[in-house]
């Protein structure tokens, strides 16, 4: 969704909720006010609706591209604080401009009736903006759960269908007896100490997890699965495999081995892979997602 078309849309969204708020609730003594009722609360959605456009757009140049940085609390976090930090004071103002709840007159604001200047109609406006505020805040964090939700299905369903393909590819070069791996058909992992060593076909690595300065290297020998562990880094362990594309890191702790994997599930946070043959799960951070899906997609 482009930057723009999703900030317009917030910021229509919040002089919507903020009408529907102030028209049911009625609050701040809106319900004492006699003449022009429905004329104010729409002037306030109103003044919400720019004032929400202006902070979200000077948080877009602060922040960046939302698109990119969605799905991510942090950053929706940061964003939404620096949005209505900006936000409350502006609206504050704005709407003690307008005729309403504590001024007669649009620049009495400032000053007391003997003339004594003064913040505290700003200050209690900005209370009864910020009550408000917390409301809008409730609602904003409840579409961005229900949008990254949505958007971890989206993946999951993805990356399943991927996996179906590959799976078939792989069965029909098994059936067509076609070589599947490249040269070399063997690599070694050499790790610390004497006799540190794993001489093993890359097809045949189920994971690699990391364990500090170790590494638990599962793999398929003789039908059967086997581990061996290591004192050597995850990162070394990586470069080694580094042509062979199938082998991807899913999180800091883990390589994994597309092809053995049979589907993804989603987890807070991030995903989880279920191995053909294996009973554990591995993790999938939401910064390789991606990666895995590049890989599955690429033919």
């Amino acid at each position: 969704m482009n930057d723009y078309i999703y900030i317009l849309k917030r910021a229509f969204k919040c002089g919507i909720g903020v009408l529907f708020f102030l028209a049911l609730v009625q609050p701040f003594g809106i319900g004492r006010l006699n003449e022009g009722r429905m004329g104010y609360i729409l002037i306030c959605s109103l003044i919400s609706f720019l004032a929400v456009l202006f902070s979200l757009l000077l948080t877009k140049a602060a922040l960046g591209d939302y698109e990119k940085r969605n799905g991510s609390l942090k950053y929706f976090l940061v964003r939404e604080s620096v949005a209505y930090i900006v936000n409350t004071p502006i609206l504050a103002l704005l709407l003690l401009m307008y005729d309403g709840w504590f001024c007669q007159r649009r620049w009495d604001m400032f000053f007391y009736e003997d003339g004594h200047f003064t913040l505290y109609n700003v200050w209690l406006m900005c209370v009864n903006v910020g009550i408000v505020t917390v409301f809008m805040f409730l609602w904003a964090f409840y579409e961005f759960r229900n949008d990254q939700l949505r958007r971890e299905l989206d993946d999951v369903k993805a990356i399943n269908s991927l996996l179906e393909k590959r799976q078939e590819e792989i069965f029909q070069r098994d059936d067509k007896h076609e070589e599947v791996e490249e040269k070399p058909v063997t690599v070694v992992i050499e790790g610390q100490g004497q006799g540190a060593r794993l001489e093993v076909a890359p097809s045949s690595i189920l994971y690699v997890e990391s364990m500090a300065n170790y590494a638990d290297i599962c793999y398929i020998s003789e039908n059967e699965t086997r581990h061996i562990t290591l004192r050597i880094t995850l990162k070394q362990i990586k470069e080694t495999l580094s042509e062979f594309c199938y082998i991807v890191q899913c999180h800091r702790a883990f390589l994994v081995n597309i092809n053995f994997v049979v589907s993804m599930t989603a987890r807070n946070p991030g995903y989880q892979l279920q191995l053909f043959g294996v009973e554990k799960q591995l993790p999938v951070s939401r910064a390789n997602n991606d990666v895995i899906k590049s890989v599955l997609s690429d033919k």
